[in-house]
């Protein structure tokens, strides 16, 4: 028996068996997942890009668990690649510290911004309305404000002509009145006061925290 029909036999061996077919089974049910995750994670950027005011409405019933699984992990986790990528080629040699650094900064920035900007909205909107809101509810409204801040965040890391951060900057200012009315259902007399509280608290704790990380870790 020569070596090339013990190589074959194996591998037929080997493909045929439970082991093979469990394997390629958890496989595909990997990859599905993924491609599944990118699609809705398309799907809910063109809902907001197209039909912005039902996108709200849908959200407040969508499960929180719901949101952090199809929107803001696999964003956040695009967000640190793009980063990771976008610094190796900005300072045109690699360098995992350096790419590493700037990853640790600008994904820590967005994760301290999204809890501390959903707890301050909390305290701040109780004490105007002397209503109390879940933290789920709020986190999800905080998301989703930061949604296009994002992905623009993505088209800057990867090099995209920098005229696109006017967009990053005014990306939350377009979102965030539609969602006082079909979100929060704030009465129209109201709007402008939680208007600068929101705008004011996910955009300036953004700030701060960026500045301050930069200073940290860069």
């Amino acid at each position: 028996m020569t070596f090339i029909s013990v190589v074959s036999d194996a591998t037929v061996r080997f493909y045929s068996s439970d082991f093979a077919s469990n394997l390629r089974s958890r496989s595909l049910i990997f990859l599905n997942s993924r491609f599944g995750m990118v699609r809705s994670l398309f799907s809910i950027i063109k809902e907001f890009l197209v039909t912005p005011i039902s996108a709200w409405t849908r959200i407040k019933e969508e499960p929180y668990e719901s949101f952090l699984s199809n929107l803001f992990y696999p964003l956040v986790a695009f967000y640190a690649l793009a980063a990771f990528i976008g610094n190796w080629v900005d300072i045109g040699r690699f360098s995992i510290e350096e790419s590493m650094r700037h990853m640790l900064a600008q994904v820590t920035s967005v994760l301290l911004t999204f809890f501390f900007s959903s707890l301050l909205i909390k305290e701040l909107f109780m004490r105007l309305e002397n209503k109390e809101y879940h933290i789920h509810f709020i986190r999800k409204f905080v998301g989703y404000s930061l949604l296009l801040k994002l992905i623009i965040s993505i088209l800057l890391e990867l090099n995209f002509p920098s005229i696109v951060s006017v967009l990053k900057l005014y990306a939350p200012f377009w979102l965030m009145p539609l969602a006082l009315i079909h979100y929060f259902n704030i009465p129209k007399d109201s709007q402008l006061k939680y208007y600068v509280i929101t705008v004011g608290g996910v955009l300036g704790l953004s700030f701060i925290f960026d500045k301050f990380l930069d200073i940290i870790i860069s």
